[in-house]
C-alpha cells in the first residue's frame, strides 16, 4: 500500500489513531511534504497531530534506514538502556513493517534551527547551549548504556562514509555532477585531507548510539524563552559509533551555517558566540574538567573538519561548478585539521 493524501485517513481510521467521530467533525488535515520520502503532516484541533514517513524506494537500504530510524523512537520506551533518548526524540506512535510507515507525533509549534538562523540571522547563545545541555545530558547519562543492550544489533556500527578512501571514491555523490567529481578528486588529491580523515578514522570508537546526521534542519526548536525545548528528528542514519561525530556535527554546522550566509568577501568572519556556549553547556552536562574538556574540544573540532568535508559534497551535489563556499568549507576544515589546537583555545 502506498501512502497518499487521499487514502491516508483510511490507514489512520484501520490503525485506530484517529476515531470516525473525530473525521465526521472534519478534525483531519493532511498537508504533503515529500521529499526524499513520502511524508505527510497530519493536523488535528483535538488530539496528537502525526508526521508520517514512508519510504520512497523499497531498496534494502531504505528499508533498514527507516527501521533504524522506528527503533531509535520505539526503543526508548521499550528498553531500559535506551532510556536516556526519551528527551531527544519525538513521540512514537507506529512503525508498520508491511508498508515500511513510520508514524510520530508532529512537533506543531516549532521550526528547525535553519529555519529559524535564516529567519533571525543567528543562533543565539541561548540556543547553542540548550541544544550543548541536551547533547551533553544524553552522552552523560547513558548514551553508552546503549551499546550494551540485545536491541543494538540493528545498528550496523558502520563508519561514515567521508573516513573511508573506498567509500568516499565509491560513492554515488561523485557521479552528481562535474562539481562534486572535481570536489573528490581534491580530496583525494590533498596529502593533508587524506591523512587527516585516515587518522580520524584509526581513532574511531563504537562507544555510543550516535544520530548521524545531526545538523541544524534536524534540530527541532520550539516553546518560548525561557522555556525552549529541542527534539532531534530524523535518526535514519542513526548507528553505534563515536559521540564526537555528533558533537563535531553541531560545531561544524554552527560555523557553516555563518560561512554560507556571508558574502564572499567576509568568509573569514566566524562568530564564536554560540559555538563557546555549546561548548560550555556540553562540557558541564558531562562534568569534565577543564583540562580533559580541551582534549575533547580539540577531538571533537577534528571530527568537525570532516563533517564540513561532507557538508561540501551535500551542497554541490546538484552543481555545475564548485562554488566559493564549498571551496570556504574546505579551506576552513583544512585550517581546523591542521591546528585543532588554536582553534579550541578560541572557543574555550
Amino acid at each position: 500500500m502506498i501512502i497518499t493524501t487521499r487514502n491516508l485517513i483510511h490507514y489512520f481510521l484501520a490503525k485506530q489513531l484517529v476515531s470516525p467521530s473525530s473525521v465526521v467533525d472534519g478534525d483531519f488535515a493532511v498537508v504533503d511534504v515529500s521529499g526524499r520520502n513520502r511524508n505527510y503532516k497530519v493536523l488535528r484541533r483535538s488530539g496528537p497531530c502525526y508526521f508520517v514517513k514512508q519510504i520512497q524506494n523499497w531498496d534494502a537500504q531504505a528499508i533498514a534506514m527507516l527501521q533504524c530510524e522506528a527503533a531509535c523512537y520505539w526503543l526508548p520506551a521499550n528498553d531500559s538502556n535506551f532510556s536516556s533518548l526519551v528527551p531527544l526524540t519525538p513521540d512514537f506512535f507506529l512503525y508498520d513493517p508491511e508498508r515500511q510507515v513510520l508514524i510520530t507525533r508532529l512537533i506543531t509549534k516549532g521550526e528547525d534551527l535553519w529555519e529559524h538562523f535564516r529567519h533571525h540571522g543567528e543562533i543565539n547563545s541561548e540556543i547553542a547551549g540548550k541544544l550543548g545541555h541536551l547533547l551533553g545530558t544524553y552522552h552523560a547519562a547513558g548514551a553508552n548504556s546503549i551499546t550494551e543492550s540485545s536491541h543494538n544489533a540493528i545498528f550496523p556500527r558502520q563508519l561514515p562514509w567521508i573516513l573511508s578512501s573506498a567509500r568516499r571514491n565509491s560513492h554515488p555523490f561523485k557521479q552528481l555532477s562535474s562539481a562534486t567529481a572535481e570536489l573528490f578528486d581534491y580530496v583525494e588529491g590533498s596529502t593533508p585531507l587524506r591523512e587527516a580523515l585516515d587518522e580520524i578514522r584509526e581513532e574511531w570508537k563504537c562507544s555510543a548510539l550516535m544520530h548521524g546526521d545531526l545538523k541544524l534542519e534536524n534540530c527541532i526548536l520550539s516553546g518560548v524563552a525561557p522555556e525552549l525545548s529541542i527534539t532531534i528528528v530524523d535518526w535514519e542514519l542513526a548507528d553505534i559509533g563515536d559521540p564526537c561525530w555528533d558533537t563535531g556535527s553541531i560545531l561544524q554546522s554552527f560555523i557553516s551555517v555563518r560561512l554560507m550566509s556571508l558574502p564572499a568577501p567576509n568568509k573569514s568572519g566566524v562568530n564564536f558566540d554560540s559555538l563557546r556556549s555549546f561548548w560550555q553547556r556540553y562540557v558541564r552536562a558531562i562534568g569534565t574538567d577543564s583540562e580533559t574538556s580541551l582534549t575533547l574540544l580539540q577531538r571533537c573540532l577534528r571530527f568537525a573538519a570532516a563533517r564540513m568535508i561532507q557538508s561540501a559534497y551535500e551542497y554541490m551535489q546538484f552543481s555545475p561548478h564548485l562554488s566559493a563556499n564549498a571551496r570556504c568549507l574546505l579551506e576552513v576544515s583544512e585550517s581546523v585539521l591542521a591546528n585543532p589546537t588554536g582553534v579550541a583555545l578560541s572557543i574555550v
